[in-house]
């Protein structure tokens, strides 16, 4: 005769606990019903703030307000013969207060000046300057505002009245030629006009002088033309002439 089972030890208060909360622990695994952490849940915000500030996005600025900025740049240049420094906050104050985006801060703007100043000096500038009717209007502006100011240690144009208008009107008086060469590629590198006052006097005469010779031998050029159209016009005033009195004989 098969003996009874034997029943169950009793369990301890402490084995039950145990139990009870593996039970309710692969509950939690296997119930839908019951909502599992993300894997970024448990992270860190401080953390996160670093990778928050790295996918922020910079914001664009308003096309009427960059022409804005440089208009009143240009402004500030015609009235006090200098552009305004860059602790002028008066200045930048009221220039924020006159754009369409009325959240941008006088630092903001003064930043801006500096980016506009460095497009402006980059040798692809000219290049942007024909992608769009915006960005020539930026490179024309931009070229009354720093095209004959010559640049400083930093590679940034200096602000002062530092006398660049002065130097280029007396090296236009001195090398004229040159001048109109400088002012002829100014259509197509706007920088050269800003580099046009730097030069050395001695190489800018070299050039002159070769301009001068150059001149002269078209002159005499368009002379030579001249006499042989002359010449060729009275050949062919004679030959109709002749041509008319045999003519009249017959």
């Amino acid at each position: 005769m098969a003996k009874p089972a034997a029943p169950p030890p009793p369990s301890s208060p402490q084995t039950s606990s145990h139990l009870y909360l593996l039970t309710q622990s692969q509950h939690q695994d296997t119930d839908p019903e019951v909502e599992q952490p993300r894997p970024d849940d448990d992270v860190d915000d401080a953390d996160d703030e670093p990778a928050k500030k790295r996918a922020r996005v910079r914001r664009e600025w308003a096309a009427s307000d960059e022409v804005t900025i440089l208009e009143a740049l240009i402004a500030h240049r015609r009235q006090h013969r200098e552009l305004p420094e860059r602790s002028n906050n008066d200045f930048f104050q009221a220039l924020a207060e006159r754009l369409e985006d009325t959240s941008r801060q006088p630092l903001q703007i003064k930043d801006k000046v500096k980016s506009l100043e460095r497009r402006y000096f980059s040798p692809t500038g000219h290049r942007r300057a024909s992608s769009s009717s915006h960005d020539k209007r930026l490179n024309q502006l931009s070229a009354e505002i720093w095209g004959d100011l010559p640049l400083g240690d930093d590679g940034s144009a200096h602000v002062g009245n530092n006398g660049g208008g002065d130097r280029r009107a007396k090296m236009c008086k001195m090398f004229p030629l040159v001048a109109q060469k400088v002012n002829d590629l100014a259509h197509l590198q706007p920088a050269v006009k800003r580099l046009f006052p730097s030069l050395a006097d001695a190489p800018l005469r070299l050039l002159e002088n070769r301009l001068e010779k150059i001149r002269w031998s078209e002159m005499n050029i368009d002379v030579r033309l001249e006499r042989m159209l002359l010449r060729a016009s009275k050949r062919a005033s004679t030959t109709r002439a002749s041509k008319t009195v045999s003519k009249k004989k017959k």
